[in-house]
C-alpha cells in the first residue's frame, strides 16, 4: 500500500486554519469504538485535504485522542488504483488487494478519494466495486474517511441507507471573509520570498473586497487565492526583474 499512498501536497491556502471545528469533529468520530467512519463533505477549494493533513499530523504526534495512538493515516485515490489495471477484473483486483492490505494491518485510517466513481449506477459500463467496498467499510479493524463533494454526497450516499448508516458526516464549509483574509496574510511571506515584491495589508484587504461578490461558484479560500496569484503573476510580468516592487491595491485584477 505504501506504493500508492500519499496525501497530496497542498496549495498555500490548503491548510486547516479556519477549520478547527472540522478537524476536531473528524478526530472525535474516528476515535469511537463503533461507527468510526466519516464522510468528509465539501466542495473542492474549501480545504478538505487541509483538514485531513491537520488531523493526520495530530494523530502522528499522539496529540489526538488516545484511541488513535499508533494509528496511521493512509490516503488513497481510487482513480490511481484504477490506472494500475488494464481491464475491469484487473482494476477490481487491485482495489480489493489494497483494501485487504489495509484491513489486515489493523492500525490504518484509510482516507479514500474518488470513491463515487466505483459505486455503480453512474452509467452503463461503469466499474462497480460496491461488493468489495461494503465489507471493508463494515470492518471493525480499519477506520475510513471518504472525501466527497456536496453533489456526490447528495446523489450517491445520502439516500443509500446500506452505506450511510456506517458513517458520521463532517461538512467542510467555505471560509468566511475574515478567515480568508487571515489565511492570505499567513501566505504573504511565501509569496514575497518568490521574488522582489512586497504585499501590504491594504492589498490583501482589496483582494477580499474584490472577490466577496464575484466567482460565486468558487468557494473561499480558493477564490481569493486565485485572484491574488493572478495579480502577482501580472505584477511580475509587468515590472523589472530584480527590482523591488510594492503590490498596490489598484493592481489587484
Amino acid at each position: 500500500i505504501d506504493a500508492w499512498s500519499h496525501i497530496p501536497r497542498g496549495d498555500l491556502w490548503d491548510v486547516s486554519y479556519g477549520h478547527e471545528d472540522e478537524v476536531k469533529a473528524l478526530i472525535n468520530s474516528l476515535s469511537r469504538r463503533s461507527q468510526s467512519n466519516v464522510l468528509l463533505v465539501g466542495q473542492a477549494g474549501t480545504g478538505r485535504l487541509g483538514v485531513i493533513r491537520k488531523a493526520a499530523q495530530e494523530i502522528a504526534t499522539s496529540s489526538a485522542h488516545i484511541a488513535l495512538k499508533n494509528q496511521r493515516v493512509v490516503y488513497i485515490h481510487i482513480g490511481e488504483l484504477l490506472s494500475l489495471g488494464s481491464s475491469t477484473p484487473e482494476q477490481l483486483h487491485v482495489i480489493a488487494r489494497a483494501l485487504v492490505e489495509m484491513e489486515r494491518a489493523g492500525n490504518i485510517i484509510a482516507v479514500l478519494d474518488g470513491v463515487s466513481s466505483v459505486l455503480g449506477g453512474m452509467g452503463e459500463g461503469q466499474l462497480n466495486a460496491s461488493d468489495i467496498l461494503l465489507p471493508f467499510l463494515e470492518s471493525s479493524t480499519v477506520r475510513t474517511v471518504i472525501i466527497l463533494s456536496d453533489e456526490e454526497y447528495d446523489e450517491r450516499f445520502a439516500k443509500n441507507e446500506e452505506i450511510a448508516h456506517l458513517f458520521d458526516v463532517v461538512r467542510v464549509k467555505p471560509l468566511s471573509d475574515d478567515a480568508t483574509l487571515h489565511l492570505l496574510a499567513l501566505a504573504v511571506r511565501a509569496w514575497e520570498s518568490e521574488g522582489n515584491i512586497v504585499i501590504p495589508y491594504q492589498t490583501i484587504r482589496e483582494v477580499i473586497d474584490r472577490t466577496s461578490t464575484i466567482l460565486p461558484n468558487i468557494p473561499y479560500p480558493e477564490r481569493a487565492f486565485d485572484v491574488m496569484e493572478e495579480t502577482l503573476a501580472e505584477v511580475r510580468g509587468a515590472h523589472t526583474k530584480g527590482k523591488l516592487h510594492i503590490v498596490l491595491p489598484e493592481e489587484v485584477t
